[in-house]
């Protein structure tokens, strides 16, 4: 699907002219401990108060498909580092549409950077909390799906970049990152010719599954359900 993303340079921005973001958030790294989680919930609350500037707006729309759904998802530049992985502790907002709700959406995924569990994960691994920064990446979603799921264009946990690791289940990809199903998997080996091999398979439960089902003028509206049985005809045998 078609996308574009929501650079670094934006985030510094509205940080500037937010200078009441920029203070709390110079606090995060020396607060005591029994203080940080009621400091990082008002800074999520001065976050999603917080206004886009009508330029940024204006160029938004611009990119913006009115009669289309979009996917904004987070996207922090210390997710992943040789040593650590934050992967998954931002937010990620689906079944979006019109420009004010992407806008609003942007926000929150910024927001999600400093929720509590983010915050403390990054100062317990020696990480500066005032020097995250976020890129916001916004794709044409695409609703109505048999599976998806979740690449790795390169082995997470061994660093290499000829085995790739896919995890993927009926429905949308949301029940393979919130781990509400047990997904197959298959790692697939790249030759010299970039051709891939399925070397392994693994064939999970798949009890379950993330539909969309629209959205109203509130929220997005989205259901895990029972997969059907008879669905599964390309279920892997052992």
């Amino acid at each position: 699907p078609s996308g574009f993303c929501v650079t670094v340079e934006a985030y510094r921005q509205h940080l500037i002219r937010n200078t009441t973001l920029s203070n709390v958030i110079s606090q995060l790294d020396s607060a005591h401990e029994e203080d940080l989680e009621f400091k990082c919930k008002k800074l999520q609350s001065l976050w999603e108060a917080s206004r886009l500037e009508d330029d940024f707006k204006v160029t938004l729309a611009s990119h913006l498909d009115e009669n289309k759904i979009y996917a904004v998802r987070s996207s922090g530049i210390d997710e992943d580092l040789g040593s650590t992985s934050a992967a998954g502790q931002n937010d990620t907002v689906l079944g979006v549409s019109g420009c004010k709700s992407v806008g609003d959406s942007i926000v929150l995924c910024w927001s999600s950077l400093f929720s509590y569990h983010a915050v403390q994960y990054r100062r317990k691994n020696g990480l500066k909390v005032s020097s995250s920064e976020m890129c916001v990446l916004v794709q044409e979603m695409v609703p109505e799906v048999l599976a998806a799921g979740v690449l790795f264009s390169c082995d997470p946990v061994t660093g290499n970049p000829w085995t790739s690791i896919l995890s993927c289940n009926y429905g949308l990809g949301l029940s393979v990152v919130g781990a509400s199903s047990d997904p197959d998997t298959f790692t697939l080996v790249r030759d010299a010719t970039n051709d891939y091999r399925v070397q392994h398979k693994k064939c999970g439960n798949k009890e379950n599954k993330t539909v969309y089902q629209g959205n109203n003028s509130q929220k997005s509206q989205f259901f895990l359900g029972l997969v059907n049985r008879s669905q599964q005809f390309n279920r892997w045998r052992h």
